[in-house]
């Protein structure tokens, strides 16, 4: 796992939420939907890295299947939701608050899910360097 490039995806992400958060201050609900999507595709890009996973779009929906546990099929409809939203713009403003309280909650999901794969990565990492130092002090 490159964790660079997974905080590249994840800064990226944020600054699609930054969009998000603006766009949504001047009413402007499709556009929030497509800033919305676009953090929550990078975001979803930045777990495959996670898993050593290199994804396309097309294979996003697929891939957060392999989340269970952790990501619900309602989540997954929320996404699909956003989605469709950011390209058609049909959500009125009711339904889009319920939609961005749903999006708020999965973007925590991810972004928990990521900080834990890398902190059992840097985990791993010191455990490896320590193994390294010891094996060369033995010499």
């Amino acid at each position: 796992m490159d964790i660079s490039s997974v905080r590249v995806k994840e800064r990226v992400a944020e600054e699609f939420y930054d969009k998000f958060t603006r766009s949504y201050q001047r009413n402007d609900l499709r556009e929030a939907s497509k800033n919305l999507w676009e953090c929550l595709r990078y975001l979803v890009f930045a777990l495959g890295l996670c898993r050593d996973k290199e994804l396309a779009e097309k294979e996003i929906m697929d891939f957060l299947n392999e989340f269970e546990s952790e990501i619900t099929k309602d989540d997954i409809a929320t996404i699909k939701a956003i989605h469709i939203n950011s390209m058609r713009g049909t959500m009125d403003a009711e339904i889009f608050e319920i939609y961005k309280r749903k999006v708020e909650v999965l973007r925590n999901k991810f972004k928990n899910i990521i900080r834990d794969y890398l902190s059992s990565r840097s985990e791993l990492d010191s455990e490896g360097a320590m193994t390294e130092i010891s094996e060369n002090h033995l010499v």
